[in-house]
């Protein structure tokens, strides 16, 4: 009885080991059906926001979790522009115009970083940040972003 209440050490991790393991390869999704609570609740918002017609910009500090959040909006599908640092500079100018005037989609998914560039997106009303920094410099420079109107951060 009592080698029942003492946790395996060893197990939780080979476990931990494991869970890494999966979690750092590509193609989790593809083999799996599986979208975290995080993503969840993010796809959530966007069916209430979307419809509301709200604007979106979603900010993460990983191209991963970008790709992810992307994948499931695909699934469903959202239209949305994206800018990463793989966006070439060329082509940014021309992203965020059409999100501006509203061409197309009213969701950007936009890595922390760039983000950060001084980027005008003052068309979007709401910002959720994914995995926030937990500095609120960076916070507020997300939710401004020249906007003079209020913007709600999630």
């Amino acid at each position: 009885m009592e080698s029942m209440l003492k946790p395996d050490v060893h197990v939780a991790e080979k476990l931990a080991m494991h869970i890494a393991d999966v979690a750092d390869t590509d193609d989790l999704e593809e083999k799996h059906d599986i979208v975290s609570c995080k993503v969840s609740f993010i796809l959530s918002l966007l069916d209430n926001l979307i419809r509301e017609g709200h604007c979106v910009l979603i900010f993460s500090q990983t191209h991963k979790m970008l790709n992810l959040i992307q994948n499931s909006m695909v699934s469903r599908g959202y239209e949305f522009l994206r800018i990463d640092g793989t966006t070439k500079a060329s082509d940014r100018v021309n992203i965020v115009n059409d999100f501006q005037i509203g061409v197309g989609a009213s969701i950007f998914l936009l890595t922390s970083q760039v983000g950060d560039l001084g980027l005008m997106l003052t068309r979007a009303d709401r910002v959720i940040v994914v995995d926030p920094a937990w500095n609120p410099r960076v916070h507020h420079t997300y939710q401004k972003r020249g906007q003079h109107a209020p913007v709600t951060s999630i």
